[in-house]
């Protein structure tokens, strides 16, 4: 059931990525507390190609990981990119930063600057930096434009 709603909401031109242990025969009952099933590749092709016209399956380099003060060999780690470098980029920034400025002059040669500074006075959110690694947080911002600042300064002159 899973598989068919993905393949219904999946674009014409979606790709779906899927991960499963390298197993020698499908079993309900795996060593991993966190699957349910896993499935020998042949299986494993067949289950993806009732929902699915086209079907390509690719090894991963197993990696030895503790957890639990045990050893969970059947977990596995693969690092891709889905995404070209430097090939999709965010939004252009905008943001507008103002500074007013009146000099007092106090007699002589002393004179008062004062600075009134507003740092992105249209309160913008632009985003800065994303999460680029595929998985849950994929594309999610971690860094986007610092909210509205002012400032107040200024400069005695004598």
């Amino acid at each position: 059931p899973a598989l068919v709603e993905i393949a219904r909401v999946l674009r014409a031109e979606g790709t779906f990525f899927a991960s499963t242990p390298r197993v020698e025969r499908t079993t309900t009952q795996p060593a991993n507390p966190f699957h349910h099933v896993e499935y020998a590749p042949d299986d494993f092709r067949r289950l993806l190609l009732r929902s699915f016209e086209s079907v390509e399956l690719y090894g991963q380099r197993r990696l030895g990981l503790i957890r639990l003060d045990r050893q969970l060999d059947s977990l596995n780690v693969t690092i891709a990119n889905i995404i070209a470098p430097l090939t999709v980029f965010e939004d252009r920034i905008s943001q507008l930063d103002l500074r007013l400025t009146r000099t007092f002059r106090l007699g002589g040669a002393r004179r008062f600057q004062t600075n009134l500074d507003v740092y992105n006075a249209l309160n913008g959110s632009s985003i800065l930096n994303e999460n680029t690694n595929y998985g849950p947080n994929w594309k999610r911002p971690t860094l986007i434009l610092d909210g509205r600042l002012v400032k107040f300064g200024g400069q005695l002159s004598f």
